[in-house]
């Protein structure tokens, strides 16, 4: 069995082969960056960056991937993302000479692409800022303090230095102390071009003894609200029993005046109704003394006719008995011819003994007499 020497020493040669020219395009790679500007830089999608050429700035782009082969070319990135951070104090005197610790946190963000021109201001003063985070809020472990941090516990005497103990502690006005911090602080760091966000208070620090008699303000608050809550149920409970009596009145009232109002009503209708009888018996009574009038008025008529009828007839016997009057003898005929016409009528007459004919005949008993009829 044979062995091929120069086939068993290929494969160490070709690995050390790949070997050296990793290498040399690494140091390639190095040198070009270090050399001649970079090559394949990225840029976070939370960052920016700033390009210099002879340590000037000449732009300030955004996420990417960017290359430049320039000998005085580099590159620096910026988070612009917000950081995190905590400030305390923990003494603070307030203007009644109490003494407070007050911790406040939140986020400060850096410039982005649309103050891109703050950088070309800034960047030779508060380049360590911009890059560093410890420089800006501090290192994690509290040892060293940042930018922020000795901005906020500035903004934390100012603020506190301006109130006294209640007005920084109790109730609402922690928020007050907030509003004012958010405000001093962010007032601060705009010289940064920085932006503060989301400032809260979370914490106030209290000694035991400023505690112990804070307790007790709370309490004795406590105790005046629960008084007052009393009084104003108290308050409540009497406004509640006059709204039911006053509700009760009126009720009552309301009956009553409903009753009256019905009643008025009723007696108006009444009145109505009586004023229509009456003026239907009024018309009745028209009508009937219209018609007593009319006949009346007929009576009236009928009794002249019968007067002036009577006068007739009176006027002629009122004649007659003139005549007769003024001749006896005519009115002696008149008889005997009535005499007469009625002896006509008779079939028979009975003459009674020792009478004379002519005696009963003529009542005048002048069978001859003759009558003047006037001239």
């Amino acid at each position: 069995m044979s062995y091929d020497r120069s086939r068993s020493s290929s494969g160490p040669h070709f690995i050390a082969w790949g070997i050296g020219i990793t290498v040399v395009l690494v140091v390639l790679f190095i040198l070009a960056n270090v050399l001649f500007g970079y090559i394949w830089h990225s840029v976070g999608s939370n960052e920016i960056a700033i390009q210099f050429n002879k340590s000037q700035i000449t732009d300030i782009v955004g996420p990417g991937i960017y290359s430049e082969l320039n000998m005085w070319a580099d590159i620096t990135n910026v988070k612009i993302e917000g950081v995190v951070w905590c400030a305390e104090d923990v003494e603070v005197i307030t203007r009644d000479q109490q003494r407070l610790g007050v911790k406040a946190c939140g986020t400060v963000h850096r410039p982005g692409l649309e103050k891109a021109e703050l950088y070309k201001t800034l960047w030779s003063q508060y380049q360590t800022i911009y890059i560093s985070d410890d420089a800006l809020v501090g290192s994690e472990d509290g040892s060293k303090p940042g930018l922020i941090t000795n901005i906020a516990q500035q903004a934390m005497k100012v603020c506190v230095g301006d109130r006294n103990f209640s007005e920084a502690v109790v109730g609402t006005a922690r928020d007050e102390l907030r509003t004012c911090m958010d405000t001093e602080v962010d007032e601060l760091v705009s010289a940064y071009g920085l932006r503060v966000e989301n400032l809260t208070v979370p914490n106030i620090i209290i000694g035991p003894a400023v505690q112990t008699l804070l307790d007790e303000i709370t309490n004795a608050k406590f105790q005046t609200q629960k008084a007052e809550q009393e009084v104003l149920k108290a308050k409540a409970d009497a406004e509640r029993r006059l709204a039911e009596e006053q509700g009760k009145i009126m009720v009552e009232q309301g009956i009553i005046q409903e009753t009256e109002r019905q009643q008025a009503v009723t007696a108006d209708i009444q009145r109505q109704r009586l004023e229509a009888q009456q003026a239907v018996i009024q018309a009745q009574k028209d009508n009937e003394l219209k018609e007593a009038q009319l006949e009346l008025q007929v009576v009236n008529a009928q009794l002249e006719v019968a007067k002036t009828q009577a006068q007739s007839a009176l006027t002629e016997e009122a004649a007659l008995a003139a005549l007769f009057q003024v001749n006896p003898a005519y009115a002696d005929y008149m008889a005997h011819l009535a005499t007469m016409k009625a002896w006509g009528n008779v079939e028979k007459i009975i003459v009674p003994a020792g009478a004379g004919i002519n005696s009963i005949l003529s009542p005048t008993g002048d069978v001859n007499a003759v009558v003047d009829v006037g001239n």
